[in-house]
């Protein structure tokens, strides 16, 4: 099936890399115009230059609302409407309670939750009707991870404020839908980053941690990210069109367990 986001405006945050690109590349390939939007100029002009002509880079910094407040008058400037946005933009350091400082958890809070609520207090200003907001949580908001506990909780809070705004927006006579894809163990330049510093934090290296998260997993892997950005598009298509405040987990059975 191609064309699924056909004439669609997306914006992808944290699009410059990971599940972010894959999100980018897939929506650019259904027909979507994609708005990549990253803190780094580097990556986000890279990923809107690999998924083609329908894609363009915009800065975002995803904790900063004047900086929300400028990507959604520039999208609305350029392209007239928006359609699709994609909350994605995360920050993560594996850390416990006890390393974790106020600095470190208002850190994670920053990007990981509060992007997430300003990015859907942007699109409640300038989404189309019919409009579709896919949040991404993590496995962390599902399952208890010591080693994630700030990330863990800022993953929490997008849950639950994605069940209050997907109710919020039932009632608006837009019906704009609201859903959480809840990825897994992802084989992405960060989660190699992170197992890096694990493995280093255990005195056991990263293949030691590897083993152990692909050990966790039902289907004995990890998961690429094109699969969770086939979810995604699902959750973002017409195909989801009576989806709305639903999770996703795609994470190989993980949560079955």
């Amino acid at each position: 099936m191609s064309g699924r986001l056909a004439g669609k405006v997306a914006i992808v945050t944290g699009g410059g890399g990971g599940i972010g690109r894959a999100t980018v590349e897939r929506f650019a390939e259904e027909g979507a115009t994609v708005v990549v939007a990253d803190c780094d100029g580097d990556s986000g002009m890279e990923s809107a230059a690999a998924a083609g002509a329908g894609a363009v880079f915009m800065p975002l910094d995803a904790g900063d609302e004047a900086s929300w407040r400028e990507l959604g008058n520039e999208v609305l400037a350029r392209f007239g409407a928006l359609d699709v946005l994609v909350n994605n933009a995360a920050f993560r350091i594996p850390l416990t309670l006890d390393e974790t400082t106020v600095d470190l958890w208002q850190r994670n809070q920053r990007v990981t939750s509060e992007g997430v609520f300003l990015g859907m207090k942007m699109a409640s200003g300038c989404m189309a009707a019919r409009g579709a907001i896919v949040n991404v949580a993590s496995l962390a908001a599902f399952v208890g991870l010591p080693e994630s506990f700030p990330y863990s909780a800022a993953k929490g809070a997008v849950r639950a404020m994605s069940r209050s705004a997907a109710l919020h927006f039932a009632a608006d006579e837009r019906r704009i839908r609201v859903n959480v894809v809840a990825p897994g163990s992802v084989l992405t330049d960060a989660a190699a980053r992170q197992m890096e510093r694990l493995g280093e934090r255990e005195g056991t290296g990263a293949d030691s941690v590897l083993a152990r998260l692909t050990a966790a997993v039902p289907l004995k892997r990890m998961a690429e990210p094109r699969e969770i950005a086939n979810a995604i598009v699902f959750l973002a298509s017409d195909e989801a069109s009576f989806v709305t405040g639903a999770e996703l987990l795609v994470d190989g059975g993980a949560t079955a367990v």
